[in-house]
């Protein structure tokens, strides 16, 4: 409550904690599979290596960049869990991208589409830890979904 308030006074961007991240990717993997998944706290504040890593850019009134991470068996459920939705992608990776790209524009519109009423390209591309900002994340999440460790990472600029 106190971090909403201090952010419209300021004119911050709200910033989701922790929870919000998991709960909003919850409802992405509820829709995507039908199940749920189980909040592990926040990240590691170090890298651990995950060889499976994405970072979408985004530019607007609010603007920010969402690292997700994951091992490769995530982008085997991705295929497996698709159930009737006809993608035309034929790779984990690209419907790891799609998954990712779609997740970030469910948390735009939800905490920051008033404040952005225009919102840029999103820009997912394969990274590394290396491809990082160089300062700490304002929120982390990491998750379980069937089995298989989620990492998210949220800066905004």
């Amino acid at each position: 409550m106190l971090k909403e308030l201090l952010s419209s006074e300021l004119h911050l961007p709200v910033i989701p904690c922790s929870m919000d991240l998991a709960q909003y990717f919850q409802k992405f993997i509820k829709h995507w599979a039908g199940m749920e998944v189980e909040y592990l706290g926040q990240a590691p504040d170090g890298p651990v290596e995950m060889p499976v890593e994405m970072t979408i850019r985004w530019k607007g009134a609010v603007a920010g960049t969402l690292v997700i991470r994951a091992y490769g068996d995530f982008l085997k459920w991705l295929m497996e869990s698709r159930d009737y939705k006809p993608l035309n992608l034929c790779t984990g990776k690209e419907i790891f991208h799609e998954m990712g790209s779609l997740y970030c524009v469910f948390l735009i519109q939800h905490f920051w589409i008033s404040e952005a009423s225009e919102l840029g390209l999103l820009f997912p591309r394969a990274s590394s830890t290396g491809d990082w900002p160089r300062r700490e994340p304002d929120s982390t999440c990491g998750i379980l979904v069937a089995n298989n460790p989620v990492e998210i990472r949220l800066w905004l600029d």
